[in-house]
């Protein structure tokens, strides 16, 4: 039998799931695709080029696959949904990855802050 605050317990990943959530699922909206790179895919890889600098970047196949998702203005649950059914992790590792790109290529200057109300 059930005591009354057992609804009320979350396991450690429920609670993980719900904060992570409300960290970062803003996130991917606030973020687009910096004007000044070009990508392309080229062989088994994936580079992105400033085209005012030169340098470039290449990308594993779980940032190759967001770099996409981005290029293609997909939304939130697109990109979920579609990185879920491509590759076999659990759903805290897609936001650990999601988070872990957005961090990375913003600070490189791939991804660039928009301003939500021009969408």
């Amino acid at each position: 039998m059930l005591s009354r605050n057992s609804k009320a317990v979350k396991t450690t990943e429920e609670k993980f799931q719900v904060k992570y959530r409300k960290e970062h699922m803003g996130d991917i909206l606030s973020y687009g695709i910096n004007d000044d790179f070009i990508y392309k895919e080229i062989g088994n890889n994936y580079v992105a080029v400033d085209i005012n600098t030169a340098k470039y970047y290449t990308f594993n196949d779980t940032a190759a696959f967001f770099l996409k998702c981005f290029a293609d203005k997909k939304d939130q649950v697109q990109i979920k949904a579609s990185f879920l059914d491509e590759f076999d992790v659990r759903e805290e590792t897609y936001f650990e990855g999601l988070n872990l790109f957005i961090k990375d290529a913003a600070s490189k200057g791939i991804l660039m802050p928009i301003n939500k109300e021009e969408t």
